[in-house]
């Protein structure tokens, strides 16, 4: 099987730092989203996908630093804790993002006919659901569409 992606060139790929992929148990889920889809047999649609997944997380790394707060209020306690709830509720999408994705990739390993739909469909309502709150879902939702084409149920989920 595949080389393990080690989780300092993770930290490179996704633009997070290490401590942080840890922060998020992200490390397992990232490098078994690339050994699958690394190990498609010369399939474009693999590449297109991880890089959307690439994408995505890219996008959904920025949830919750880019609210905005009235410079005149910026140093109140309300705007702090404002902030603080911002970057956790951002922080708590981009975990959602990444198992999401690693569920799907242990989806898309098995043989069409193992792969459980009702969970499929179940967990993307889910991820949806949790990035809604933020400006640029539907732009991570987006970059998603090749990988979440892969387990061909994209009619599925509409």
């Amino acid at each position: 099987s595949s080389q393990q992606i080690q989780p300092e060139k993770l930290a490179e790929i996704y633009n997070l730092d290490e401590s942080t992929l840890i922060d998020l148990k992200a490390i397992e889920p990232l490098q078994t989203v690339h050994e699958v889809l690394g190990a498609m047999p010369e399939n474009q649609n693999a590449e297109v996908a991880l890089d959307g997944v690439r994408q995505a997380v890219l996008l959904c790394a920025k949830f919750g630093t880019q609210m905005e707060i009235d410079p005149k209020h910026a140093t109140s306690v309300e705007a702090r804790r404002f902030k603080k709830m911002s970057l956790i509720a951002g922080t708590l999408a981009l975990k959602e993002l990444i198992y999401t994705v690693y569920v799907l990739v242990q989806q898309l390993d098995l043989p069409v006919e193992k792969r459980n739909d009702d969970i499929i469909s179940k967990i993307i309502a889910k991820l949806k659901e949790s990035l809604s709150p933020f400006e640029g879902d539907e732009k991570v939702l987006e970059c998603l569409g090749p990988f979440i084409q892969m387990l061909s149920i994209s009619g599925k989920c509409k």
